[in-house]
């Protein structure tokens, strides 16, 4: 069987839900829809009674979204439940309120990882909005995108691949092949493709990525398309041995472009301790045959600067070596490695690190 990739950077497809983006949020949250109206709502008479619970619902949802800012998601959850239960009992069943209040509910399960239930209220969700004659808006959109990653954490693959593929379907009849819209939903198909170690698919679509937000000003790029590409370009690296080709050269370019477009002090080199975990290509150092004969053995720190590519650009040992051939072998393990790309608020940076190589003699008995 198999072994999928982790779901690294596949938050890509959390962003802020319904029009809401609640900053401060960490990457890969998402907010609670806070609706006032529905865009195009079932009319329906309704008697003072609905009314009042209508507007019991409304002042909820507005709490709830306020107590999710605050990260209080325990407080929200039966906020968001009431909610959606008032407006249950007052409007018609193809109200798009009700699809509203089911995906609040949805987004509170899901901060909270639980998978199962995120899931079935999206989809309830999704078929409120579609039984209100909204089958490709942006609500529909945002509610296929969730799923796209509730799948994916199930490992629900074939699930998640159908939700990325109406994405793009309903991308391709409403915008233009290069407009940047359009490399945002591709990002979902290709996501998919990356998990599924379907290579040639996953990199037919991210150069379809790359051949659209290259025409676009590097500052204008989203930053979930600068994510799922920083995730792709790890795999890349690590698939062709830290080598370099076409793709990897055009992805490394455009994120040095967009580390060099972002505004003064976002593209501060962060500090990034022990990176072994990050590395995707971390070739192992040869034991020199001098230090074999001098029978030297021990621990090498590495000390190195990662650039916005995932590259090692600097490197020195940090403390005293066990021998000198030791650490000649090191550094030239360690500018060889290859590094997922750093991101600050969707920004690739520099990061400082360490690496450690062990030798150990092997006695013959």
């Amino acid at each position: 069987m198999k072994k999928l990739p982790p779901l690294l950077l596949l938050s890509v497809f959390l962003l802020a839900p319904f029009g809401q983006h609640t900053p401060g949020l960490a990457r890969g949250q998402s907010a609670p829809a806070q609706t006032s109206a529905p865009q195009t709502a079932t009319t329906t008479a309704v008697t003072p009674a609905q009314e009042a619970a209508l507007k019991e619902a409304l002042d909820l949802s507005v709490r709830a979204v306020q107590l999710y800012q605050a990260g209080n998601f325990d407080e929200a959850l039966p906020l968001a439940e009431r909610a959606l239960a008032l407006r249950e009992g007052a409007l018609a069943a193809n109200d798009r309120r009700i699809a509203d209040a089911l995906a609040n509910v949805a987004a509170l399960r899901l901060i909270m990882n639980d998978f199962d239930k995120a899931e079935t209220f999206y989809r309830r969700s999704l078929a409120v909005y579609e039984a209100s004659g909204d089958t490709e808006g942006k609500a529909v959109m945002t509610v296929l995108e969730r799923l796209v990653y509730v799948s994916a954490m199930k490992r629900d693959l074939d699930r998640a691949e159908a939700s990325a593929q109406r994405i793009l379907t309903i991308a391709e009849k409403n915008y233009k092949p290069q407009q940047l819209e359009m490399a945002r939903a591709l990002v979902h198909p290709a996501e998919v493709s990356r998990l599924r170690l379907d290579k040639k698919r996953a990199r037919t679509l991210y150069a379809r990525i790359v051949d659209i937000v290259e025409q676009y000003a590097p500052a204008t790029v989203p930053k979930e398309i600068t994510l799922s590409l920083a995730n792709y370009l790890g795999l890349l690296y690590a698939e062709e041995g830290g080598s370099d080709s076409k793709l990897t050269e055009r992805i490394t370019k455009l994120f040095v472009a967009i580390a060099s477009a972002a505004p003064p002090g976002t593209g501060t080199e962060v500090q990034g301790g022990i990176i072994n975990g990050k590395a995707v290509y971390k070739p192992q150092p040869e034991y020199p045959q001098s230090a074999k004969s001098a029978r030297a053995q021990g621990t090498v720190r590495v000390k190195i600067l990662v650039d916005e590519t995932g590259r090692v650009i600097e490197a020195k040992v940090f403390d005293n070596a066990p021998h000198g051939a030791l650490a000649n072998a090191s550094l030239a393990a360690a500018k060889r490695a290859r590094f997922t790309p750093t991101l600050l608020s969707g920004v690739p940076v520099k990061v400082t690190g360490f690496v450690t190589y062990n030798f150990v003699l092997q006695f013959s008995r």
